[in-house]
């Protein structure tokens, strides 16, 4: 498959895995320090079944988190 300007999309693929298992990475080496480990930790506290629960809880997430940033 190409993209308009003739570029393989495979070659976009592999930079995506490449940063994907980079960023995997960093969080081993800095375990629950960012805000997407304190997310997933919270998240794996659900039961959840779609996609609307899954936003729900994020809003929720959002909301009890939001006097941590100010």
């Amino acid at each position: 498959m190409q993209t308009t300007n003739g570029k393989y999309v495979e070659g976009n693929e592999i930079m995506t895995q490449t940063i994907a298992r980079l960023l995997e990475r960093l969080g081993e080496m800095f375990p629950g320090s960012g805000y997407q480990s304190r997310l997933d930790a919270y998240l794996s506290t659900k039961s959840i079944t779609d996609t609307a629960q899954l936003e729900t809880y994020i809003r929720q997430y959002q909301y009890s988190q939001k006097d941590n940033y100010l």
